[in-house]
C-alpha cells in the first residue's frame, strides 16, 4: 500500500520477508516508499524490482533491481536517434528552470557531445511562463542587437547566394561571379560568424541557402537589375540565425502546447523539436500538430502499437478496466510474466538463486520492450520513438 507513511511501507516489508518469506518483492509504486522499501530488501538480503526513476536507487545495492524507464534512458535512446540515424549534431536546447528541466539540461548536453554532436544554443524560462519569448528570440538570435561585423558577413553572404560576388565588387555584376571572389566571401562570412554552420531563414521559412528564383526576385531591383541593398541589410539585422538541427524541450504536454507555436511567430520554420515522455497527449496532438510536424519523443510504452504482443495485452487490459492501460500498468504485466518465467525456467531455491537468475535473465520481450538487467539491477532496455506526423503519431522506425 503506497499510501502509507515511511513506518508502514517499513512494516509492510518486514511482514513480507520475515513472515510470509517470500522469494522476492515487487514495487511499491511510489517514489518514496520505494526508496524506503529498497534500503530494507538491501538490508535484508532480499530481492526488489522497483519502479523508481529516482537515480541512484540501484547503486551499490546488489538486491536492488530497476524496471522502468528513467529520464536518461529517454534522452540517451533520443540522441541515438538524432545523431547517429538522422544525421543531426547541432542541437539547441530551450528548458524550465526547475530540478527536471535542469536535470534533463544537462543530460542531453552531455549525452550530445559524448557522440560527437554539440549544443550551439542553451536557454530557459521560468516554470508557469505563458510568454516565451525572450529565450526564442535568444535561441534564433533575435534578441541582442547584432554587431557590424555579423550584419556585413550576412549580407555578402546574400549577395554571394544571389550570384553576386559581394558589395566591394558590384561594379562588375554584369559578369559571371568569380568562383575565387565568391570563395573569399565565404571566408569572410565564416570569420565573421565564427566556425558556427549558420542557415538563416526567412519568414516564409525557406533558407537563404537555398533561394528559389521567387525568392531572388524579391531582393532584385526589377528596373535596374541590381540588388536592392536597403532590403538585403534589413534581412541581415533582423532574420533568425539558426544554427541548430533540433531543439530540445524537457516540459510536459501543456506546456509545449504553449511553446510550439511561438517558434514560428519569431520567423524559426522548419527546425523538429525533440522532447520527453511527458508529451504523449491525445489532446497535444489534436491542437498542436501544426507547429509539430516531425517531433520526436520517447516512451516507455505506446498502446497503439499494432506488434501483435501488445494489441493482445491492450485488448486483454480494456476487457477487464475498460480502459487504455499505461505505462505502469504495462509494466507490472511484463514484470510479472518475466518472474513467472524465471521461475519456471530456473531451479530456483534462495533468494541468491532469484536474484542470480534475473541477472542473467536476458532479453525478454515484453510489451514495453526487451528487457535485461546489468550488474548494478538497471534495465537495459530501449524506449519506442515516436514522431508527429500529420494529424497523429507514429513509431519512427
Amino acid at each position: 500500500n503506497t499510501n502509507t507513511p515511511q513506518g508502514g511501507t517499513v512494516a509492510a516489508i518486514n511482514e513480507l520477508i520475515q513472515l510470509e518469506m517470500v522469494v522476492a518483492v515487487i514495487g511499491p509504486l511510489s517514489q518514496s516508499a520505494s526508496t524506503v522499501a529498497a534500503k530494507k530488501a538491501q538490508e535484508q538480503g532480499v530481492p526488489i524490482i522497483t519502479f523508481s526513476q529516482r537515480p541512484d536507487i540501484t547503486k551499490g545495492s546488489e538486491w536492488v533491481f530497476r524496471n522502468y524507464l528513467t529520464p536518461d534512458k529517454e534522452v540517451e535512446a533520443l540522441v541515438k536517434k538524432a545523431i547517429g540515424d538522422m544525421g543531426m549534431l547541432r542541437f539547441g536546447i530551450f528548458y524550465p528552470d526547475s530540478s527536471y528541466g535542469s536535470h534533463l539540461m544537462t543530460v542531453f548536453w552531455d549525452t550530445v557531445e559524448e557522440m560527437g554532436g554539440e549544443i550551439t544554443a542553451s536557454e530557459s524560462y521560468k516554470p508557469g511562463d505563458t510568454d516565451f519569448s525572450e529565450g526564442i528570440k535568444k535561441l534564433a538570435g533575435l534578441y541582442y542587437p547584432r554587431p557590424k561585423s555579423v550584419v556585413d558577413a550576412l549580407v555578402a553572404q546574400r549577395l554571394r547566394d544571389l550570384g553576386f560576388a559581394g558589395p566591394e565588387t558590384m561594379e562588375t555584376q554584369g559578369r559571371a561571379p568569380d568562383p575565387e571572389d565568391q570563395q573569399a566571401d565565404s571566408a569572410a562570412v565564416e570569420d565573421a560568424l565564427g566556425t558556427m554552420d549558420i542557415e538563416v531563414q526567412g519568414p516564409d521559412g525557406i533558407p537563404d541557402r537555398i533561394i528559389t528564383s521567387a525568392r531572388r526576385s524579391q531582393f532584385i531591383n526589377p528596373d535596374t537589375g541590381e540588388p536592392d541593398m536597403a532590403l538585403i541589410e534589413h534581412y541581415a539585422r533582423t532574420d533568425p540565425i539558426i544554427d541548430f538541427d533540433a531543439v530540445f524541450i524537457p516540459d510536459n504536454s501543456r506546456n509545449i502546447a504553449l511553446i510550439a507555436p511561438q517558434f514560428p511567430f519569431y520567423n524559426v520554420f522548419n527546425v523538429p523539436f525533440l522532447g520527453t515522455s511527458l508529451w504523449l497527449s491525445d489532446e497535444l496532438v489534436k491542437t498542436t500538430s501544426d507547429y509539430m510536424q516531425g517531433a520526436i519523443f520517447p516512451v516507455g510504452f505506446y498502446a497503439d502499437n499494432e506488434s501483435p504482443g501488445i494489441m493482445d495485452f491492450v485488448s486483454l487490459y480494456r476487457e477487464a478496466y475498460g480502459k487504455e492501460p499505461g505505462l505502469l500498468a504495462a509494466t507490472g504485466f511484463d514484470t510479472i510474466k518475466m518472474i513467472k518465467g524465471l521461475l519456471t525456467e530456473n531451479d530456483i531455491l534462495t533468494r541468491a538463486d532469484f536474484r542470480d537468475a534475473l541477472l542473467g535473465y536476458e532479453n525478454y520481450s515484453g510489451v514495453t520492450g526487451q528487457i535485461s538487467f546489468d550488474e548494478e539491477g538497471e534495465v537495459e532496455k530501449m524506449p519506442t520513438l515516436l514522431t508527429i506526423h500529420g494529424k497523429g503519431y507514429h513509431i519512427l522506425k
